[in-house]
C-alpha cells in the first residue's frame, strides 16, 4: 500500500508544481493530463514504475513505448519535478532528479560509457533541487547539477556544476552565478 500512496504524493506534487499556484484538483489533473505533454509524460512514467514495483510485467514497458517516453523505470524522479515539454527527453537508469528540478525538451541525461563508473561506483547524473537542465543540454557521466544551478540550451555537460552557478558551452565551463544573471537580466 506504501507504493500507491508514494505514487499518489508525487502526483500531487508534481500538480503543485506545474500549476506553481500551490493547488491540486482532479480537474488539474485533467487540464495537466489531456493538454501538458511533460505532465502526461512524467505521469505515464509514474504509473509504469507502480505497475513494475507491484509485479506487473509487461504492461509497464507497454505504456512506455506506447507513448513514446525515454526514461527508464529505474530512474529515480522525485515528485515536484517539471518536465516542461515532454518532446524527445531521454533520461537513463541511474539518474535522479530531485524536488523542484525542470527539465525542459530534447535534453539527454545519461552515462558517459556503459560499465565505467566513478570511484563511487555511480555512471549518471543527478539533478540537485531547483536546477534547471535547458533544451537540447546532454548531461552525462557520474555529475551532478548542484541546487538552484543551471545548465545552458545545447550544452555538453560532463563536470558538476556548483550551486547556484550556470554552465554552457560544449564542452560545458561554468559561467556566472544564475542568481546575479537573473537579477541583471543579462547573459554571461
Amino acid at each position: 500500500m506504501g507504493k500507491i500512496r508514494r505514487f499518489i504524493r508525487d502526483v500531487r506534487e508534481d500538480l503543485k508544481f506545474y500549476g506553481k499556484d500551490g493547488r491540486c484538483s482532479f480537474g488539474k489533473f485533467l487540464r495537466y493530463y489531456f493538454f501538458h505533454l511533460g505532465f502526461f509524460v512524467l505521469f505515464n512514467w509514474r504509473y509504469a514504475k507502480l505497475l513494475r514495483s507491484l509485479g506487473i510485467r509487461g504492461w509497464p514497458r507497454l505504456i512506455l513505448k506506447r507513448h513514446h517516453i525515454e526514461i527508464s523505470l529505474h530512474a529515480r524522479i522525485e515528485g515536484g519535478v517539471q518536465i516542461a515539454h515532454g518532446l524527445s527527453v531521454a533520461i537513463g537508469e541511474g539518474a535522479v532528479i530531485k524536488r523542484g528540478a525542470t527539465i525542459y525538451q530534447c535534453v539527454s541525461l545519461g552515462a558517459r560509457r556503459f560499465g565505467l563508473g566513478s570511484a563511487s561506483g555511480r555512471q549518471y547524473p543527478i539533478i540537485e533541487e531547483d536546477a534547471i537542465v535547458y533544451a537540447g543540454a546532454v548531461v552525462v557521466g557520474p555529475v551532478t547539477v548542484g541546487r538552484g544551478a543551471s545548465v545552458a540550451a545545447n550544452a555538453l555537460l560532463m563536470e558538476d556544476v556548483p550551486p547556484g552557478k550556470i554552465a554552457r558551452g560544449n564542452p560545458a565551463s561554468i559561467v556566472s552565478d544564475a542568481a546575479t544573471e537573473e537579477e541583471t537580466g543579462q547573459q554571461a
